[in-house]
């Protein structure tokens, strides 16, 4: 016998409520809401399990508990992942912008060596 819905809403709702990063209060709720969903859809299959095939798997309340755990944990993964991207992608275009501002220099430079290059060329040939 599993928890009622009302008791994995406020234990996901408790466990979401006071984290802001996850974004607004809309959102933890229906996080809170997929989480109470996710849980009791695999009390029913465990039950189906056990019709179908005369095994026994158990649900507990810790399984909750560290399904919501585990969910907190890979969006800190994802949010270092994007960090870091994003860290490197602003290195890069930093690099670029570098990299075109001495392009410039450059080609300014070989503007105005132009006419030497022109004047060597024709002393050479």
């Amino acid at each position: 016998l599993g928890w009622p819905r009302d008791a994995l809403l406020s234990v996901s709702t408790e466990f979401l409520g006071a984290r802001e990063e996850i974004g607004s209060v809309d959102l933890r709720n229906a996080l809170a809401e997929l989480c109470a969903q996710i849980h009791l859809s695999v009390e029913e299959t465990a039950d189906k399990f056990l019709a179908e095939l005369r095994r026994h798997t158990y649900t507990t309340p810790k399984s909750y508990l560290d399904l919501i755990s585990l969910y907190l944990e890979v969006l800190n993964e994802k949010k270092k992942e994007v960090s870091t991207a994003r860290r490197r992608l602003s290195i890069g275009v930093s690099k670029m912008e570098e990299t075109n501002e001495v392009v410039a220099d450059l080609q300014a430079a070989l503007t105005k060596l132009q006419p030497v290059l022109e004047q060597k060329a024709k002393e050479t040939a």
